[in-house]
């Protein structure tokens, strides 16, 4: 069993063979799998030839395209994260969408001060956010607002991209997704004020797969409050939202 430090076991019940199968495999161990086979975990766990995952209690939520945002919930899942397609449910959101985000959606989360992560695909690859925090980092608002300032057709392109389908190819979609969850997992592990610097900054996945540096910076026409003063201000502007 295992291959870094592997560690044979010898005399096995057909049971316990199959036991051992099911967690090559990734199969979570149920509670009576637990009791039955405790012997054969503790073993396995003080050679080092089996870790436990992280026993995770918080929740996340995903919204808008449902090929990314099923991507980040199934590899959120498999690290412990309960996640639920309701946006808006648990302690962040991740939602993806056609080159700007659907503003139902971020509109509902910014009310409800929802910590979020938006990905917007487009046809040179995605954009992944840092993890939006209402009225106190940029928000997907405040990229559409640099977007229109640099093209003053943007308004109408961006219209015509919401609730429509991205499309990436596989390796682009598949470091997107990672790069995304990997996010969510370093913003839920945190706690408290390391919350601050887990959130990361915006990136760019180009269609070939590579990762650049692509930050947002707060907008003070955006008017969600970011780019402000903090305390009753930062309060004020982020009711505007409600």
């Amino acid at each position: 069993m295992g291959l870094a430090s592997p560690t044979v076991l010898r005399r096995l019940t057909q049971d316990e063979r199959d036991f051992l199968a099911r967690l090559e495999g990734g199969h979570p161990i149920t509670p009576s799998e637990r009791r039955d086979y405790a012997h054969l975990i503790a073993r396995l766990t003080r050679t080092g030839a089996w870790r436990s995952g992280p026993q995770r209690t918080a929740r996340a939520s995903v919204g808008g395209d449902p090929a990314l945002s099923s991507g980040v919930a199934s590899a959120l899942r498999a690290m412990g994260v309960r996640v639920r397609r309701e946006p808006g449910d648990g302690s962040l959101t991740v939602i993806a969408g056609l080159a700007t985000a659907d503003p139902a959606l971020t509109t509902a989360l910014m009310a409800a001060s929802t910590p979020h992560i938006a990905i917007l695909a487009d046809d040179a690859g995605a954009w992944v956010s840092h993890v939006i925090q209402p009225g106190l980092t940029a928000c997907a608002r405040c990229r559409d607002v640099a977007r229109t300032r640099a093209n003053h057709d943007w308004p109408l392109v961006a219209m015509q991209c919401v609730r429509r389908t991205p499309r990436l190819n596989p390796l682009a979609e598949s470091v997107t997704v990672a790069r995304a969850a990997a996010r969510a997992l370093a913003w839920l592990d945190a706690e408290g004020a390391g919350r601050e610097g887990a959130g990361g900054e915006g990136e760019r996945v180009d269609a070939l797969g590579a990762v650049t540096s692509e930050p947002l910076l707060p907008e003070p026409a955006c008017g969600c409050g970011a780019a402000g003063a903090v305390g009753d201000e930062v309060a004020a502007r982020r009711a505007r939202w409600r």
